[in-house]
């Protein structure tokens, strides 16, 4: 529908809108520097996703010779949809069984400030004075309504989980134990069959050094776009059983997968070391000379990964000295 251009759509950066929900609560501007040189600045498009979208929310601003940008608020909040874990029947909220509790009581604050209805999704409905005052997050007089479910799977803890007490901090999960049990489902039958493919399509007339040279340029370009933690844990799954595969060495591959990973941060268009840069600078210095100014870098790095790919030792010689 937003790429269709039938609804108005804003895309804000998540730590704006947390301050935001604050603000509103507490009826003040938000005013910050981040977003400067982004999507969010309105030289840039203003936080809009489409066409349809024309009115300006997002204001640049001068403060003691420092740029900024004034996020405007919605005109009215109309409601609040959270969940928590058990509410007494005062309303107040619980979370001790939430993965996380995020921005709730400042959504709530927000919307109540706003003249707007806080509904709150929970598991059941106890008695007054049986919560543990110090597990509740929302207080009874944000909350409006109370809708326990009539069906604990219709409150599941993640997307994939019915509920795992390891991610709201009740125990600390084992994660490898000789005694499991490898349950083979039709999940897991899809991942091997498709790395099976993976090895395949990858292995044939590129060799070790071809496979090993595809999965460096990958990772680059994905630099360009997405956080290294992202990288990591989308293309080592995956490339991990076909270097296997080669027989090449674990250590020195992550080793060497490191090295790159350097260049998202400073790879344009998000690399965040430029925005940093940017934000220190002269005001008169910018965001494309920056962006020439770091490809020496790049360079660099890229000829230390070299380095490390022809010569295995500059990676794995100390560890294995170190561990005899």
């Amino acid at each position: 529908m937003i790429a269709q251009n039938k609804i108005r759509a804003y895309n804000l950066p998540q730590g704006v809108i947390s301050h935001m929900f604050r603000d509103i609560a507490a009826k003040r501007p938000t005013i910050s520097r981040v977003g400067l040189y982004t999507f969010a600045d309105p030289r840039v498009e203003g936080g809009k996703l489409n066409t349809a979208t024309t009115a300006d929310i997002v204001e640049l601003m001068e403060l003691d010779g420092q740029e900024y940008l004034r996020y405007r608020h919605p005109e009215s909040l109309d409601y609040a949809f959270l969940r928590g874990t058990y509410a007494d029947e005062r309303g107040n909220i619980s979370m001790e069984e939430e993965a996380c509790y995020l921005e709730s009581i400042q959504a709530a604050q927000a919307v109540k400030n706003s003249g707007g209805t806080v509904f709150v999704q929970m598991k059941e409905v106890v008695s007054t004075g049986s919560l543990d005052m110090r597990r509740v997050r929302i207080p009874g007089a944000l909350v409006d309504y109370v809708v326990p479910v009539s069906d604990h799977k219709n409150h599941m803890m993640t997307f994939d989980e019915q509920r795992n007490p390891a991610y709201c901090g009740n125990c600390r999960k084992v994660l490898h134990s000789g005694n499991d049990q490898v349950y083979l489902d039709t999940k897991k039958l899809i991942s091997r069959r498709a790395a099976m493919e993976i090895v395949t399509n990858m292995g044939m007339g590129v060799g070790k050094i071809g496979a090993i040279a595809i999965m460096m340029v990958i990772v680059f370009i994905m630099g360009m776009f997405i956080d290294w933690a992202g990288i990591v844990m989308i293309v080592l799954p995956i490339f991990l059983p076909i270097m296997d595969q080669f027989g090449v060495d674990r250590l020195w591959l992550v080793g060497v997968t490191a090295v790159i990973l350097q260049t998202c941060f400073m790879t344009p268009p998000f690399g965040f070391a430029l925005f940093y840069i940017k934000g220190i600078v002269p005001e008169s210095v910018t965001i494309q000379e920056i962006y020439r100014g770091v490809i020496p870098f790049i360079i660099i790095i890229v000829i230390v990964t070299i380095l490390c790919i022809a010569f295995p030792q500059l990676v794995v010689g100390l560890p294995t000295m170190v561990s005899g």
